[in-house]
């Protein structure tokens, strides 16, 4: 049992407590990164020592990290001076009392920059690259600063981000770089925060200006090389004293030791990129079926697909499952074909056409029912299992996405055997992001050729419908 006077000793201590627990959990700032070099570490360096961009842990920037809305908080409020924000305290139901950022949570969201979600903060959700562009100009605006001075290049635009924040950052407040693309629905990583810190700070502190510029080094005159003196030839040793030469040059006393191999410098640490993943949904408005057993034949709707697509820095992933059903009703035929299918690929990083390549697997199944003639359907039923190389093309045209890709796959045809079975797919894909909101439209022709030993069948389906990203 706590008496009264204890009690109130604790209550007295209790916001000292709180205080040092903050300080303590928070992220270590100043000490250099580790993970990076060059301009990056320089730019990442004097935020850091300013205590506007926080680390990953230790000295880790992670700069293909995502940014997660702690940590925009954090870098907010750490650009405006402390006697600039109001004093609040906002119990949040999300954010524990010693958290590290919750002094920037308050502060930031005092001042009107970010807001609450749901009657909670969300600090652990990752912010996309719009959100950050709009919060840096709420702070800029916050402190009404003037711009830099007009591009000389003329208005900069993105097709696929049209709002006023994103125009205000590239033309007026300039932090953002001209690009084919701005991408505004994908997550924002630590390194694209820094580029746009490294601009933005100096139009909200003029301190910054100094703290951002390279200092400039000073020449030194190259130091002459003296001439190598020639070294004296060792004098045998005398007699009685077997084994010991001794140099003209050595003096008593001294040893001359190892010499000193300069360590390497450390290698920066690892990092993962961050995983973003969008799912689609797309009725097949139109198909077209022809091989050796059904001729030629189509339907209108057929089916459709599902499929998932995720990406880690250069790396691409795709998988996606779908059916079709298509009736022939000469003789009340029926074919059905369902298929699941996945890719992995490598960006090759070039500039404008983004070329891919990885392989992909397939798994296939065709059934036909005709109640006229039992020994076609049964002949026709099969499943093709395949694996093989795959590669794509994708690039931006305005607004739009367009990717196109193909695969091959070899493996075995089980139907009435097992025996060889060879693949080929293709696709052509239009992908209009940010339709509405998160949501963006999908046009698509994807087509699938099977050719288990003898014959072969192709389906050919056009498809249109929405996908949404995370």
């Amino acid at each position: 049992m706590i008496r009264s006077p204890d009690a109130a000793r604790l209550a007295a201590l209790l916001p000292a407590l709180l205080a040092c627990g903050l300080l303590v959990a928070r992220p270590a700032a100043g000490a250099p990164f580790e993970d990076v070099a060059g301009d990056q570490a320089f730019i990442a360096n004097a935020l850091g020592s300013r205590d506007v961009l926080p680390p990953v842990w230790g000295a880790v920037l992670a700069p293909h990290a995502p940014v997660y809305r702690y940590e925009q908080a954090w870098m907010l409020a750490a650009m405006l001076d402390p006697k600039e924000h109001p004093f609040s305290v906002i119990a949040w139901p999300d954010v524990p009392p010693g958290h590290w950022a919750l002094l920037a949570v308050n502060r930031i969201v005092g001042v009107g920059v970010l807001k609450e979600e749901d009657g909670r903060f969300n600090g652990d959700r990752r912010i996309r690259r719009d959100e950050f562009v709009a919060t840096l100009d709420k702070v800029l605006t916050y402190r009404a600063l003037p711009p830099p001075p007009p591009r000389k290049a003329g208005i900069v635009s993105f097709p696929d981000a049209r709002t006023q924040a994103v125009d205000r950052a590239a033309n007026f407040w300039q932090f953002l770089d001209p690009a084919p693309r701005f991408r505004p629905t994908e997550i924002l990583t630590r390194a694209e925060a820094v580029e746009m810190l490294a601009k933005a700070a100096p139009l909200v502190d003029r301190s910054f200006i100094a703290l951002l510029t390279p200092p400039t080094p000073t020449p030194v005159p190259p130091t002459p090389t003296p001439r190598p003196t020639p070294r004296p030839a060792a004098t045998p040793a005398p007699s009685g004293s077997p084994g010991m030469v001794v140099s003209a040059t050595s003096e008593p006393g001294v040893t001359p030791g190892p010499e000193l191999t300069p360590s390497a410098e450390p290698l920066p640490r690892q990092t993962l990129p961050p995983f973003t993943w969008q799912w689609e949904g797309a009725p097949s408005l139109a198909s077209v079926q022809f091989g050796d057993l059904l001729g030629v034949s189509y339907a209108f709707p057929s089916g459709g697909d599902v499929s998932v697509r995720g990406s880690a820095g250069p790396l691409v992933g795709a998988g996606s499952a779908g059916g079709r059903a298509i009736l022939v009703t000469s003789d009340k035929r029926t074919q059905f074909n369902v298929s699941a299918s996945a890719r992995g690929l490598f960006e090759l990083g070039s500039e404008g056409a983004r070329p891919a390549l990885g392989a992909n697997v397939l798994a296939d199944i065709q059934s036909v029912t005709a109640p006229a003639n039992p020994d076609v359907a049964k002949k026709s039923s099969r499943t093709f299992l395949g694996a093989g190389p795959a590669g794509q093309v994708a690039v931006a045209a305005g607004p739009v996405d367009l990717t196109a890709g193909a695969q091959m796959q070899i493996g075995v045809a089980i139907g009435q055997g097992v025996g060889f079975g060879f693949g080929v797919g293709y696709q052509v894909e239009g992908r209009l992001p940010g339709l509405l909101g998160d949501i963006g439209a999908l046009a698509a022709v994807r087509g699938q050729m099977v050719s288990p030993g003898g014959g072969y069948d192709f389906m050919n389906s056009l498809l249109l419908g929405l996908g949404g990203g995370f």
